[in-house]
């Protein structure tokens, strides 16, 4: 951003603010937008993988005889690929833009201390998961590495705001937390809630966990983005995307969530044909990858 604003006022000082104006600022504005790297991407493992990277590099110490040397066994091809993740993920904020990677899903969270595994395996890992501000340097501001839970089976969805409030009046939480703005992400599972109770109670504890986080949030001061893990079909929590909107718990709603898309209505809802003009004056698509042939008006 720096570097496009000396180039925009160089042009400007010397005889050309008619280029500055086409060609720059233009370019400013999308950077403003979406910064240098257009979308983020989020890192996502599960839970149950972390705690057993932190119960096998931990072992070696507390197995070790005093006054002994040994050195530790070989890591497993698991634990070894966790920590290679961060490894990538610390040399990519390095040489690309920081914010391009922010989020880091923990699937199957059951508790506080699965969001410290991941805090704990980041920092092996070389990653700086609190957010820092632009460097005097010319450097760029860093938001760090978030831990999202996501709580998936009807008993997690239950204890979610339990275990958020037991994080967020943490003293060890409290200096990431106040490095992020007090921001949060949290992530509601669909798919497997669904498939633990149920459709009906799938979407009823959804929606109490819901309200319940957002309760908890406003309580520890604490402005939280919940984002629905929605699938595709109704059985996996999907449907009208405004629809679900709409549903969202009175008073619950801090003024922006994240909803994911699946691959398997990505065709359906944004694949765009070209429809053919036929000489009864009807659209006619024969594009094998529309969902909708052969009366396809996509287009139109």
């Amino acid at each position: 951003m720096s570097d496009l604003t000396i180039l925009r006022d160089s042009l400007v000082a010397h005889s050309g603010p008619r280029l500055a104006e086409m060609l720059i600022d233009p370019l400013l504005m999308e950077v403003r937008t979406y910064g240098l790297h257009l979308q983020t991407l989020d890192i996502r493992q599960h839970a149950r993988v972390h705690a057993a990277a932190v119960a096998e590099i931990s072992a070696w110490q507390s197995a070790k005889p005093a006054q002994s040397l040994a050195l530790p066994p070989a890591l497993t091809e698991q634990t070894a690929e966790v920590l290679d993740t961060f490894r990538t993920i610390a040399e990519l904020k390095q040489s690309y833009s920081p914010e391009s990677i922010r989020q880091y899903v923990i699937s199957g969270a059951t508790s506080a201390e699965d969001v410290l595994h991941v805090l704990w395996l980041a920092r092996l890992g070389g990653v700086r998961v609190e957010a820092t501000p632009p460097g005097a340097n010319g450097q760029d501001a860093d938001p760090g590495l978030q831990p999202v839970p996501l709580f998936e089976s009807i008993e997690d969805l239950q204890n979610a705001p339990a275990i958020m409030r037991k994080l967020w009046t943490s003293e060890a939480y409290a200096p990431l937390l106040k490095s992020w703005n007090r921001h949060q992400e949290v992530m509601l599972g669909y798919s497997d809630s669904n498939k633990d109770g149920g459709m009906i109670t799938s979407t009823w504890e959804i929606y109490k966990a819901h309200r319940a986080l957002h309760e908890v949030a406003r309580e520890c001061n604490v402005t939280l983005r919940l984002f629905h893990g929605r699938g595709g079909t109704v059985g996996r929590g999907g449907g009208p995307t405004h629809r679900a909107i709409f549903a969202q718990p009175m008073d619950s709603f801090s003024g922006e969530l994240r909803i994911t898309e699946q691959g398997e209505v990505l065709n359906w809802k944004y694949f765009r044909c070209h429809p053919r003009r036929t000489q009864s004056g009807a659209d006619d698509c024969r594009e094998s990858r529309c969902a909708r042939p052969p009366r396809c008006r996509v287009a139109t």
